[in-house]
């Protein structure tokens, strides 16, 4: 539902059914408007974190759909529950040729400085090396420049509408600023759970979020109806007990981690994280209950299980659990991950 907001835009497929968007819009909240859901349940960012509003948009899968503007006739395929889009498929009289698909064009360039992100501190560290006369480059995941990658070299990868990017660059530095922490609890996985920004953006663009419950750590476990989407957050109440509120929305504030998915793929000495994707943020209190990795479907379950195996160390209990080995490569999992782990042995996992 939309309340005093401009409705010029159009529409777009979604699932084969027309849903239409407003100015402004991205694909995700275009989606939550009509009622929906933008990918499976989970806490929603629209910030690129989660894994939450993953879909196939015309025919290009894995697109986070909160970073994608919606255009008129867009086809857009929701990845709902854990399945996965399937791969191309062959012949068998043709494994020797690769899957017939379709031509994606690829600009190289070598460049001086690129930054990757829109963070104050990264924009402070362009503008000071613009001053020297240094030619920079600005990437940011909400004008359509998405970075995939950052290799040694350095080299960066970009994706962008109908293309992908190469850079070589002399220097590389990531300003991707820090994520709001996904909770992980018993019914985690339900719609109807936002983290503060992502609330303020779907306020802001009109959308009526009904009952809004505000949590924060007292938070214990959601409740869902038959949709499977929330109609309860349980809290600590200040004397212990256990608090129920009925709510459609909850938005959940649990603190940030540093956006640093980019900072662990080098270590070349040429890439350098700046501003608070460099800052150490607390870590969460150690899960107990759900979903801790909604990529993969990873639970606490399955990563006690693979601990009691002996895989203590954060990599091996990443391989051995799925858990961060998915689209959003650790994102939303990676803070709950260590604090499993440091509950368990008393010491703090670097995240490299």
């Amino acid at each position: 539902m939309t309340k005093g907001r401009n409705r010029a835009g159009g529409r777009i497929v979604v699932d084969g059914r027309p849903i239409e968007f407003a100015e402004g819009d991205s694909v995700a909240i275009a989606i939550i408007r009509a009622g929906e859901v933008p990918g499976r349940g989970g806490a929603i960012c629209l910030a690129g974190d989660c894994g939450n509003c993953l879909a196939a948009v015309d025919g290009v899968a894995y697109v986070r759909t909160c970073q994608v503007p919606p255009q008129p006739g867009m086809v857009v395929e929701r990845q709902l529950g854990s399945g996965k889009p399937p791969l191309p498929s062959v012949e068998l009289g043709d494994l020797t040729r690769p899957p017939v698909g379709e031509r994606i064009p690829v600009r190289r360039a070598d460049v001086d400085l690129v930054i990757a992100g829109q963070a104050e501190a990264g924009n402070a560290a362009g503008e000071a090396a613009r001053s020297t006369g240094r030619a920079v480059v600005f990437l940011d995941a909400q004008a359509g420049q998405e970075v995939v990658a950052i290799y040694p070299g350095p080299s960066v990868v970009v994706r962008e509408p109908g293309r992908m990017t190469h850079l070589r660059a002399d220097e590389v530095v990531v300003a991707t600023g820090a994520a709001e922490l996904q909770p992980v609890c018993e019914g985690s996985d339900l719609a109807g759970i936002l983290t503060p920004k992502a609330a303020e953006r779907l306020g802001a663009a009109g959308v009526d979020l009904g009952r809004v419950e505000r949590v924060g750590r007292e938070l214990i476990r959601f409740e869902g109806d038959d949709r499977g989407r929330v109609s309860a957050v349980v809290t600590r109440a200040p004397d212990g007990s256990e608090m129920t509120t009925e709510c459609d929305t909850v938005v959940v504030d649990l603190g940030r981690a540093p956006r640093d998915v980019l900072a662990r793929m080098s270590r070349d000495d040429a890439v350098r994280v700046v501003g608070s994707a460099a800052d150490d943020h607390p870590l969460p209190p150690a899960p107990t209950a759900g979903v801790v990795c909604p990529c993969m479907g990873t639970t606490v379950d399955d990563l006690e299980t693979a601990f009691a195996k002996g895989y203590s160390n954060l990599e091996l209990l990443k391989r051995a659990s799925w858990a961060g080995l998915g689209p959003c490569q650790g994102g939303a999992c990676l803070p709950h991950v260590r604090a499993f782990i440091a509950a368990r042995t008393g010491s703090v996992p670097d995240p490299f």
